[in-house]
């Protein structure tokens, strides 16, 4: 089976959404150069080396994030292990140098302690409350009748006052959770608590209409945004499905030296378009999901690989490297600005034939 390991950042008990962990590269988890270092079971002896190599493995893991926290200017406090680890934290943690870690390595509680902030059950609610917020942004859009990036202010402020108090410029947060039910989504009690942390950013248990807005724009995302789990991106599909525009899938990995190369013409190129098209990117190596989206839904050889999507989820183009002139082209063509079979005339090789 495969492991699986977690991480999530808090300060003062409230996930921190500021800190980037792309640059650790932490896909590398279960890459077979660590075949050899599973976590030991329980009743494996105390002087088995398995416990070093263990140790070896999580030591490296800590030192990419710790390295990529302090390049952002953050401190890090503590590292707390959590979950199943902590079985046997006394084991393989002594063979980690106390030098290893700019923080103490602290023992979290047991497995059965649940709801845990900062435990490693965190990294797993991300992905799966990031879903269900990406289900609230599409029903809103889907109430005003837009895609969500293209709702204008004014139909927003308009659905925000229809759930506000007769007479009143904000809403009590029970209203704001009314708003999110009245949409026909259904959130768990632990993600409804975190969505009114989010939206409520001064604390006041009032919403108003400038925090609403906040939290929408943080929402619907940045031009070419990155998606983290194949739901999200199905998500993205669906909510295009009815409009004009275009979805282009920029697909990368971590540690692909060309998609960094691309990714600011791409953001640029995706801030300019965005009326005609909904650019977004995938990490293929940051998760098991990308992993399936990308290697066997997609079936993607190389990176960069792009493509487009029509219609929600018909593909009419897909191309990989970072030619901006390539890129271009395809695009024109998925877009009718050029006539079709133009891109396959000027970029693909003509086919031979031996008689």
């Amino acid at each position: 089976t495969t492991e699986a390991i977690h991480v999530a950042i808090f300060r003062d008990g409230v996930t921190m959404r500021t800190a980037d962990l792309r640059g650790a590269s932490l896909g590398f988890w279960n890459l077979p150069v660590w075949s050899s270092s599973p976590r030991p079971s329980k009743d494996t002896p105390a002087e088995d080396d398995a416990w070093k190599r263990w140790a070896e493995r999580v030591q490296h893991y800590l030192e990419r994030i710790d390295a990529t926290i302090l390049e952002q200017g953050f401190l890090v406090d503590e590292y707390m292990i959590a979950g199943s680890a902590t079985e046997t934290f006394k084991l393989w943690a002594k063979h980690i140098p106390k030098s290893a870690l700019s923080a103490p390595l602290l023992e979290g509680p047991s497995p059965r302690y649940e709801g845990l902030r900062g435990t490693g059950i965190g990294g797993g609610f991300q992905y799966r409350y990031r879903d269900d917020v990406a289900l609230v942004r599409s029903a809103i859009g889907e109430a005003l009748g837009e895609a969500p990036q293209l709702v204008p202010i004014d139909e927003l402020r308009g659905l925000f006052d229809r759930f506000c108090d007769e007479g009143e410029s904000d809403m009590g947060l029970e209203e704001f959770v009314r708003l999110v039910r009245a949409l026909g989504v259904r959130m768990p009690d632990d993600e409804i608590r975190e969505l009114v942390s989010d939206v409520d950013s001064m604390c006041l248990d009032r919403v108003t209409f400038d925090e609403f807005q906040q939290w929408w724009l943080t929402v619907i995302g940045q031009a070419a945004e990155v998606l983290h789990t194949e739901d999200a991106f199905d998500q993205v599909l669906r909510e295009e499905s009815t409009g004009n525009r275009v979805v282009i899938l920029m697909v990368g990995f971590t540690t692909c030296k060309p998609c960094k190369k691309f990714l600011p013409f791409f953001e640029k190129w995706a801030a300019d378009n965005e009326r005609v098209a909904r650019c977004v990117r995938v990490y293929a190596n940051e998760n098991g999901s990308t992993v399936h989206l990308a290697r066997d839904r997609l079936k993607i050889r190389s990176t960069p690989t792009f493509f487009i999507f029509k219609d929600g989820d018909r593909i009419v183009h897909t191309h990989t490297g970072i030619s901006e002139e390539k890129f271009a082209d395809g695009v024109d063509e998925a877009l009718g600005l050029i006539p079709e079979g133009s891109y396959a005339e000027k970029w693909q090789a003509p086919t031979s034939t031996i008689g």
